[in-house]
């Protein structure tokens, strides 16, 4: 059983639910898909068809980083072209299309662009796997997705306990400080070491004295100069 569904009441009783709506969204999805490519062919076009203005677009720089959304609006705008025949200098009529793409029109659109992109995407490591072997890869990453969180928040944990430890100690070796300075007050003692009071600019000027030895040229304010 997940952490989740031990934090969240009745989850495990209705994950089976959630997996039966969840299977259901993706044989939807498949179909829309299916129907996507018949309505394509139905308007005469091809859905494997890759335009010669697509073929020709410039990888390298379509790709780019933090290039995404512009890559998606030059091939919506070719994926229009083609499948509409608005050409695309006329981006007036262009944008009108795009604005007033319909629940078909718009899965056609993502169909050409999905099927150039297939092609036109850089090919990288995965793509030398077959399809069993990227989805065991998947399996394999959100395991390890979540097992590195799983220590990422026991380190924050150990971390936070750590801190709450170092404050503690601080704070009781102060308090035995404080308790032996007392004692020396009772004793009449004014001019003992342990009574005096930390020079303010003392770790500023041993900080200079570092950074001397290390050859660095820190200027200080004229008050702290040595």
């Amino acid at each position: 059983m997940s952490d989740l569904s031990k934090q969240v009441p009745n989850l495990q009783r209705r994950m089976p639910e959630f997996e039966a709506r969840a299977r259901a969204a993706l044989v939807a999805v498949e179909k829309r898909e299916a129907d996507a490519a018949k309505n394509i062919r139905a308007i005469g076009k091809d859905p494997e068809c890759m335009p010669e203005s697509v073929a020709e677009l410039d990888v390298a720089s379509l790709y780019g980083t933090g290039r995404r959304t512009e890559r998606r609006q030059i091939l919506l705008r070719h994926a229009v072209q083609y499948l509409f025949n608005i050409h695309m200098d006329d981006e007036r009529e262009q944008d009108r299309v795009i604005a007033r793409l319909g629940a078909r029109t718009k899965l056609m659109v993502d169909w050409m662009i999905g099927s150039w992109e297939s092609v036109l995407r850089p090919k990288t490591w995965m793509d030398s796997l077959n399809g069993e072997q990227q989805k065991e890869w998947a399996v394999a990453k959100k395991r390890y997705d979540r097992a590195i969180e799983h220590e990422n928040q026991r380190m924050a944990k150990a971390r936070a306990e750590y801190d709450k430890i170092v404050r503690e100690v601080h704070v009781a070796q102060a308090t035995a400080r404080e308790e032996l300075r007392a004692t020396l007050r009772e004793f009449g003692m004014r001019e003992a070491p342990l009574l005096e009071e930390p020079d303010e600019n003392q770790g500023t000027l041993k900080m200079i004295e570092e950074l001397k030895q290390l050859g660095v040229n820190f200027r200080p304010p004229d008050e702290l100069k040595i």
